[in-house]
């Protein structure tokens, strides 16, 4: 053993960061996958910018990770910013896990700068919670 240690000082540090990362991405790795489900969104038909008054629709997939959640799907919650919510869909099944539906939101008179629409639905096993941001013109 004193030989090998002589030969390599270094390797006992090598072999430590090597576990320590190997822990640390176990870590990571459930904790990604903690999550219950997950939110995607995205505007039908984007533009590089929004006036005040104009409507647009956002498009809403949700994955329900684990399969069973508690909530349900009218317990998610939309949470606007500058903009009003016009109608919500109802969400219609994809596939087994995939549900989607659609909302039409009008950006608000006095909105400036940048508007956002956040999709959250927490439960015991996490949740999710994203938003979409986008432009507005400014006049």
């Amino acid at each position: 053993m004193v030989f090998w240690q002589n030969l390599c000082p270094n390797v006992q540090n090598r072999c430590s960061m090597i576990k320590k990362s190997l822990a640390l991405s176990i870590f990571l790795a459930f904790f990604t996958l903690a999550n219950a489900c997950d939110f995607h969104l995205c505007i039908d038909k984007r533009k590089n910018a929004y006036k005040p008054g104009e409507q647009l629709t956002v498009s809403v997939t949700l994955v329900n990770i684990h399969g069973n959640c508690s909530k349900s799907l009218t317990q998610v919650e939309f949470i606007p910013e500058k903009v009003k919510i016009k109608s919500i869909s109802e969400w219609t099944k994809i596939d087994d896990d995939q549900w989607n539906c659609k909302i039409v939101l009008e950006v608000l008179p006095n909105a400036i700068n940048s508007a956002k629409i956040t999709a959250q639905r927490m439960c015991g096993k996490g949740g999710d919670e994203k938003s979409l941001t986008f432009k507005i013109a400014n006049p």
